[in-house]
């Protein structure tokens, strides 16, 4: 683990108590990794990133090379109480049992995620509710959950690591571009030219200011026109 890494995660409490880290077993420790994406179309790629990236990091922090790798690929928002699309987790699950190992993932979100999409999109910061982590608990029965990067870092952080091995998430709804500012006199000159028939596109070609800031303009004070004669 790198040094940034070290100072992210240090004097930092584990919260997620189901969870801890790879650093918290001996380096002969049994280990089989586990990998997940949630969009089949659209983060395949990423999965093999994960899939080569994790075992190399076990191995770099002096642990035995992992017995097995699980991944998939889950198309749509699944909670880990849906065991019939979680089965490569429960294959790992069942192959640390046998070798009396542990499951490892980068971090927490790869082996449970808020419970419903309404909870991330209203906060891209949701964390799991404790229901889910007695879920999860329910299906390791006894098999020791850890993760490569601290259980509590927060979302923010784990995106940041990710983007340091090459996994970019699906980016999120563009920002609106925010409103060209115009001055004053740019204003006036606008409407000047408007009252003497000039389009939108030719005040656009004439002043430089972009035509939807124009149309903007003299929609405003269209706006603004109206009501003054309503008032007198």
């Amino acid at each position: 683990m790198d040094e940034r890494t070290n100072r992210i995660i240090a004097d930092r409490s584990t919260e997620l108590k189901p969870f801890r880290t790879l650093a918290d077993f001996e380096p002969d420790t049994p280990i089989v990794g586990y990998c997940r994406c949630s969009d089949a179309t659209k983060q395949a790629a990423q999965l093999s990133v994960r899939l080569e990236h994790l075992p190399e990091a076990i191995e770099a922090n002096g642990y035995r090379t992992p017995d097995a790798m699980y991944g998939e690929l889950i198309r749509g928002f699944v909670t880990v109480g849906n065991l019939r699309r979680r089965t490569e987790l429960k294959k790992a699950i069942e192959h640390a049992r046998r070798i009396r190992g542990i499951v490892v993932a980068h971090s927490v979100d790869r082996f449970v995620r808020p419970g419903s999409t309404s909870d991330r999109k209203h906060n891209y910061r949701a964390r799991p509710k404790p229901p889910h982590y007695r879920a999860l608990m329910k299906l390791a029965d006894g098999v020791p959950l850890a993760t490569l990067w601290h259980p509590d870092l927060t979302p923010g952080e784990v995106k940041r690591l990710e983007s340091e091995i090459g996994i970019r998430r699906q980016p999120g709804r563009p920002k609106k571009r925010a409103h060209l500012r115009v001055s004053n006199s740019e204003r006036s000159l606008i409407c000047f030219l408007s009252r003497t028939g000039e389009s939108v596109r030719g005040i656009s070609q004439r002043t430089g200011i972009p035509r939807p800031t124009v149309q903007r303009v003299l929609s405003a004070q269209t706006i603004a026109d109206r009501g003054a004669r309503l008032v007198g």
